[in-house]
């Protein structure tokens, strides 16, 4: 600290250090806040003693102005700090008490670290809230326990890149209403297990070229009343080895030629046979 008629240069071991009065002060605990070189503070001296100084404020002059323009600002209350050293800007908690334009700002000048030890509850009583994230990651990690997202109307979620769902135990969704997923590209299921598909109302698949359902051991077609089979140009039915028919009443026929060809044998075996 240096003193105006102090005129000799001022240098750590000419100028004393005195202890710098604040608002609240404990054992490890209160407020502190530590003039910077340059700023004009006041003295006062204990039971009037010249050699027992204390800072009891800083005051503001024509060269250390005030953070808030004045008196435009003048409803505005402000806690501004400057980097060290030779820093432009600093961290700051700003009131604006206008009313009608009340506001809270808090900038932090670098990182901004929260530290909670239990609950942290935030309410936004009505009005929007926006999280914007100009460059960087975000993470969420819940570490223990679970996370729960309600809300009461629509809900859209946009991503540019890609994305990833990984999940260790089971996945349930429910949805109430219809629900519609279209895809401009490949849709690829893999299953090491079983895939179930049951609906109350019909089941319909459609392709706009080639319909494919292939199994590695068995390949089931049944319905409760009619199954039918139709192609427009060309019906195919192969086997390695055996092609059974089986039913009370077997039709067969043709609107022109029909042909019944055996590479070996061919046997017609019935009660009664009638050829016409």
């Amino acid at each position: 600290m240096r003193f105006p008629w102090d005129r000799d240069a001022a240098d750590d071991k000419r100028a004393p250090w005195i202890r710098v009065a604040q608002a609240t002060a404990g054992k490890g605990v209160g407020a502190f806040f530590l003039p910077r070189v340059g700023h004009e503070v006041v003295i006062s001296y204990m039971n009037g003693d010249p050699d027992r100084p204390l800072v009891t404020g800083s005051v503001y002059n024509g060269t250390n102005v005030t953070p808030a323009t004045l008196p435009a600002n003048q409803t505005q209350s402000i806690l501004r700090t400057l980097s060290s050293k030779q820093g432009s800007a600093g961290n700051e908690l700003r009131f604006e008490d206008k009313k009608d334009a009340e506001q809270l700002y808090l900038h932090a000048q670098k990182d901004m670290l929260v530290e909670i030890e239990n609950a942290l509850t935030t309410t936004v009583k009505k009005g929007a809230e926006l999280h914007t994230l100009d460059e960087g990651d975000r993470t969420v990690d819940v570490k223990k326990g679970k996370e729960t997202h309600k809300v009461a109307g629509t809900r859209g979620v946009a991503v540019t890149g890609a994305e990833t769902h990984a999940n260790e135990a089971a996945f349930k969704h429910t949805v109430k209403g219809d629900y519609a997923l279209t895809i401009d590209g490949t849709l690829s299921i893999t299953v090491k297990g079983a895939i179930k598909i049951v609906s109350d109302g019909a089941v319909a698949l459609e392709a706009g070229t080639t319909l494919a359902a292939k199994a590695g051991t068995a390949l089931s077609n049944k319905a409760g009343t009619e199954l039918a089979c139709e192609a427009g140009t060309k019906l195919s039915t192969k086997a390695g080895v055996q092609i059974d028919h089986k039913a009370p009443v077997i039709n067969s026929k043709a609107d022109a030629t029909q042909t019944v060809e055996a590479g070996a044998m061919l046997t017609l075996k019935g009660a009664m046979a009638k050829v016409n």
